[in-house]
């Protein structure tokens, strides 16, 4: 029985050992990615350079750009809608009103944009998105869906989203 008891211990010390070095090995490839650099007139930010650009979409009052990756695990969408109520005839006052989640606070303010991120949050871990709000600008979204949603893909494209919304950036004021 005792002999038993330790070779269970070893085994999980293994998988546990295992886990690890998967996940740093998972880590470092994540880092060490190779990054372009995506820019409009306004704004700029990195993402994967092995990644290909979409076309410029346009859907009414939006228009969306899709960044995919070649290995179907991820897709970056950058998206500018405008910001207009269509149910008062005026802009939105605040991101709150916009997206009617009330618990939400900004994690930053670049320029005169209030930055939230809106996910991950429980039930949808795969999907990282930031929302970049202004009274009197377009409303633009960084968002990275995960795909596949294997929990490794999940945790690198957790870093991928950090490292594209560390490097966005307004080059002009962006009206």
């Amino acid at each position: 029985m005792i002999i038993k008891k330790k070779q269970a211990s070893l085994l999980i010390k293994i998988i546990l050992l295992l886990g690890i070095i998967g996940g740093i090995y998972s880590f470092l490839r994540t880092k060490n990615v190779e990054w372009q650099t995506y820019n409009n007139s306004a704004i700029s930010f990195e993402y994967p350079s092995e990644w290909i650009a979409g076309e410029v979409k346009v859907y009414g009052s939006s228009n969306e750009i899709i960044f995919e990756d070649p290995h179907g695990k991820f897709n970056l969408y950058y998206i500018e809608r405008i910001n207009y109520n269509q149910k008062t005839g005026k802009s939105y006052s605040s991101f709150i009103e916009y997206i009617k989640i009330p618990y939400l606070k900004p994690i930053s303010h670049i320029n005169d944009y209030e930055v939230y991120q809106v996910l991950p949050r429980a039930g949808s871990e795969h999907i990282n998105s930031a929302d970049f709000f202004s009274k009197d600008k377009p409303i633009l979204s960084l968002e990275l869906d995960t795909l596949n949603k294997r929990e490794e893909d999940i945790k690198n494209g957790q870093v991928l989203f950090s490292h594209i919304i560390n490097s966005f950036k307004f080059l002009k004021t962006h009206e």
